[in-house]
């Protein structure tokens, strides 16, 4: 691959959702050295508003004190330029339901929007394409984890317990004004990535 064709190779790897992109020059071993574009690849991924989404859920538990704990699901990204964020959810991978506007690559249901050290939950209420939703108590919360990485989690439950959903998080400026989108991504609720004390899991 030529010097020439890293964009439109990147481009193409997010449009189809690659989670993890190596573009090399090398013909016989593409891994014997760094490309000779190294630099400019790196540039490219470094510019992408929104990196390194990663998401866990964990289902309903009892606490040590006999309390159930409903489950939750954790979003995780960073950004260096965002200021409020957006966070679009597909709950039921029906292109004919939710929200679909806005130019972007999933069809949501539920929305999630978070700046200022709060965040709500929306379900969608509208048509298609108008901006028309309803706030959720979903007891969401954003949290700053360290320098431009940020994360939100809210109970699960309150997304009408999907088994699995695709999320895409788009970053705004402080007036609210798109500046970029993550890739579609998909999690699984029911296999959790995180479990904590798995004796009181209830049954």
């Amino acid at each position: 691959m030529g010097a020439d064709q890293v964009q439109s190779a990147l481009e193409l790897a997010k449009q189809r959702n690659a989670g993890w992109v190596y573009l090399t020059d090398e013909v016989a071993n593409p891994y014997f050295s760094p490309p000779k574009y190294w630099n400019a690849e790196a540039a490219a991924v470094a510019q992408q508003v929104v990196q390194a989404p990663y998401a866990t859920a964990w289902p309903d538990s009892v606490t040590g004190n006999g309390l159930r704990a409903p489950g939750r699901v954790n979003i995780r990204w960073s950004s260096t330029v965002g200021s409020r964020w957006q966070l679009f959810f597909d709950t039921d991978q029906n292109a004919k339901t939710g929200y679909h506007g806005g130019g972007l690559a999933l069809v949501a249901e539920y929305l999630l929007q978070a700046n200022d050290g709060a965040a709500q939950l929306f379900r969608y209420t509208g048509s298609g394409t108008d901006w028309a939703w309803t706030e959720v108590a979903a007891d969401a919360q954003l949290d700053a984890l360290g320098a431009n990485v940020f994360a939100v989690s809210f109970d699960t439950a309150r997304l009408g317990n999907p088994g699995m959903l695709n999320y895409q998080i788009r970053a705004l400026d402080a007036s609210g004004n798109p500046l970029g989108d993550s890739y579609v991504l998909t999690l699984s609720v029911t296999n959790t990535g995180l479990v904590f004390d798995i004796l009181n899991h209830p049954q």
